[in-house]
Parts: structure tokens; sequence; C-alpha cells
């Protein structure tokens, strides 16, 4: 199965063009997210997909090339608004200053001739507005509070297709436990893993196997490190990033 998106794209979005969109999308994800949206038509017979955590649009521009005519691209940030309690505002000050809708407004319609559904508000209130039961794909990247990723975690739950796929931010970040505690807690509430990165964690509450065939079948287009691991008595691959040829001879001089 190629990495060709399901409908012609008026942009190309390259990993070149994407990083002029500031924000935090590795090219080991980019370029599994391209291949589980373009398999989603076939596993999923296709559907809307979802963001909840926008920052600055770098992963909603990709997604949004993969959304056929009649499929629904919904997202969902704070875009600086005020959150909800104080710990989310501490976090926020990193990042809210440099939020705006505007600029994702700006960046999106670089890549594409219409928006997406967008909201600005709480990510809890992404079920109040997108379609339950219809999606594809859903990308969690918003508050990285335990409270808050799980409940975003179980809206994604609600949005997608019985076949869908969630894609999880930040779940192995050493500064963001509560997302990793929020995960796992989905995990052995029947959220199956079907592939890892360090970055993102990619699972399904349908049935998981059809979906790690298609990754074994595919791993050279995917062309990453990668390995075969246990996870709570299933298989799963975890890829890894390629370090560059200086940075490798590094670390055998060390």
């Amino acid at each position: 199965m190629s990495l060709i998106p399901s409908q012609p794209m008026a942009t190309e979005i390259t990993p070149k063009k994407l990083k002029k969109i500031k924000g935090w999308f590795s090219r080991l994800d980019q370029k599994i997210f391209k291949f589980l949206l373009n398999e989603a038509d076939d596993l999923c017979g296709g559907g809307d997909a979802a963001e909840i955590g926008v920052y600055l649009g770098k992963s909603a521009v990709l997604i949004g090339s993969y959304m056929r005519p009649g499929e629904v691209l919904t997202v969902v940030d704070l875009f600086g608004a005020p959150a909800s309690d104080d710990d989310n505002r501490e976090e926020n000050k990193i990042f809210a200053p440099k939020i705006s809708i505007e600029k994702f407004r700006e960046n999106f319609l670089r890549f594409h001739p219409e928006l997406p559904v967008t909201i600005q508000g709480l990510s809890s209130v992404i079920t109040d507005h997108a379609s339950h039961g219809s999606h594809k794909f859903v990308h969690v990247d918003a508050s990285h509070q335990y409270e808050h990723a799980k409940e975003d975690i179980a809206s994604a739950r609600v949005l997608l297709k019985p076949q869908g796929i969630v894609a999880v931010d930040d779940y192995l970040h050493p500064n963001y436990p509560g997302v990793g505690a929020a995960l796992w807690d989905a995990v052995a509430g029947g959220l199956n893993p079907v592939l890892l990165t360090p970055f993102k964690f990619y699972g399904t509450w349908g049935d998981p196997q059809p979906w790690k065939d298609r990754v074994a079948e595919n791993l050279d287009i995917l062309g990453a490190p990668h390995e075969e691991i246990s996870l709570r008595g299933t298989r799963v691959h975890r890829f890894s990033i390629e370090l560059p040829v200086i940075v490798r001879k590094l670390l055998k001089l060390s």
C-alpha cells in the first residue's frame, strides 16, 4: 500500500513545507500519520477525523490532506483563551502567548482551500460538535494534566468508529506523567496498542490485528528502525528515530 493520499492535494504536504509551521511533529510520526490515514480508507471505510489540541496547526494540516469529499475534520483548542484550572493555566503560560486562532487559520489556509470545523474552547466540548462513532482518526495532543488527558482519550473513544485509530501524544514525556497515566488507564480499560514511537502511541478500541498486519506488511515503506515487543500479552512494533551518522559515531566514542 502506498502513502499516496486518498484525494489529490492542491499543495503536497511535505516535511519541508510543514517545517514552516512552528510545532513538534517528527518526520517519523508524519510518515505514520500518512500511512494510517491512508489505510483507514480500507480498514474503516473512511470517516471523519478530529484533533484535540492544535497549537498552530502543523499536524492538522497533514490530517486535512487525507479527508475525502463528505468527511469532516474537527479541531479544538483554547487558542490562547483562559484555561479551566490553575494547573492548566500554569502549563499554558509556556505556550499560550504563541497561539492564536488567527495564526492557525492562516497556516491551514496556506495548504487547504477551506478551514476545518474549528472550536475555540475546552477540549471537553469536542463531543458536542463532532459526530459520534464516525471518525477514522483522532489525534489527542491537548492538556498534559491527568484528568484532562483521561477525558480527551475518552472523548476519542466516543468519536471513533469501531476500527478507528487514536494517536496520543507525549505518552512517554518525562515532564508529563499525567498523559502516560491516562493512556495506560485506557489500555487497561480496553484500548489496544497498534504501534509505538518515541512521541506517540497509536491504538484502537476495535480489533488491532488488521492494523498490526498492515504495519508488518509495510515496514519498508515506514522506513524507520523498529523492533517487535511484547506489551500486555500482545506483540506490537515500536519504531525509533534514525540518528544522524555523526551522533551515532559520538555515542560509540562515549
